[in-house]
């Protein structure tokens, strides 16, 4: 089992999924009030749901990590995650999505030329650089990954990989084979002859 990314680590912890709650529940309970206009609400919703998604996974990476070690293999490292960074990336790409596609709807509601709607236009034109700016990104190492070139060194593959066994130190005799075999494997076999 892969180690949960650092976002979901953060949001997974107690302390953290209580201030979200917190706050979530409160953004539920000023929209109620008419203090927060409705968008605020599937915020709400979708941050108590990643939340609870993010508890759950690192209750069931812990569960795993301690089966692992108590496994014997307390010497032996945990599996690492091996792409780093895809956490920051997608909460980037989530807060730049957010953005672009919430500020438009927040817009009318603000007066046209106050510092405000200034301030919210250049966030959202902020938004949308870095979305196509991950969308260019992303797309080029799928272009490379198709290519056979690998993402980080740039160089292409050229090696071909090979898995062998070993010799094997013994091998059963065919009647001994058989012998082991399940009971519909050896109805098939006899049948066969």
């Amino acid at each position: 089992m892969n180690r949960p990314s650092m976002s979901t680590r953060i949001a997974g912890s107690p302390r953290i999924a209580v201030l979200l709650f917190a706050g979530s529940g409160f953004a539920a309970w000023a929209w109620y009030q008419g203090h927060l206009t409705w968008w605020w609400l599937p915020i709400a919703v979708f941050t108590t749901r990643k939340t609870l998604q993010s508890l759950q996974r690192v209750r069931r990476y812990k569960a795993w990590l301690a089966d692992w070690r108590v496994a014997g293999a307390v010497n032996e490292p945990a599996p690492v995650k091996q792409k780093r960074g895809r956490g920051i990336l997608r909460f980037s790409t989530a807060i730049a999505l957010l953005a672009a596609l919430g500020i438009p709807l927040v817009l009318p509601s603000v007066e046209s030329h106050s510092p405000l709607s200034q301030q919210l236009v250049v966030t959202w034109l902020l938004a949308i650089v870095v979305l196509l700016a991950i969308i260019i990104w992303r797309t080029r190492r799928w272009i490379k990954a198709r290519r056979g070139i690998d993402a980080v060194s740039g160089k292409e593959d050229d090696a071909v990989v090979e898995c062998t066994l070993g010799v094997p130190t013994s091998s059963p005799s065919r009647a001994e084979a058989e012998a082991n075999l399940p009971e519909y494997c050896a109805r098939l076999i006899g049948g066969i002859r």
